[in-house]
């Protein structure tokens, strides 16, 4: 092997192990200044949400403090205030606050109460609607 074709090879395979640790640490590193969803569903009966259904969309800097985003549930005459199912964990305070540091599903929980006072099931109304 000439001393040629070595510094050639020896070149070459510095550059793939520097690239390989580059990226391989590039990774390890937190990332800064990029977007988080928040993802508010409201049912289609008793009561919406503020700000309303839909995607919303925040920009996180793990350098910085979180935004809070503060969703209140706005409920309907007939129907109680259930909760929340924030990524699947029942909340039960309104208005909620959620500080957004990953990605979020928040469901609205509303229950139908029958005219008399008593919990719903009656009148074909499912006694909880998510």
């Amino acid at each position: 092997m000439t001393r040629m074709t070595f510094m050639l090879i020896m070149m070459l395979f510095s550059s793939i192990f520097i690239s390989g640790y580059v990226t391989q640490r590039a990774e390890t590193e937190p990332r800064a200044n990029y977007a988080v969803k928040l993802t508010i569903k409201a049912v289609p009966e008793g009561g919406d949400t503020t700000p309303s259904a839909g995607d919303y969309y925040y920009e996180y800097d793990p350098s910085q403090p979180p935004t809070v985003a503060v969703v209140t549930a706005n409920i309907d005459p007939n129907y109680k205030f259930g909760g929340w199912f924030l990524n699947g964990i029942p909340i039960n305070q309104n208005p909620i606050h959620i500080l957004m540091t990953q990605d979020y599903t928040l469901i609205l929980l509303v229950q139908y109460v029958l005219p008399d006072g008593s919990k719903g099931g009656a009148g074909g109304k499912m006694p909880w609607v998510i």
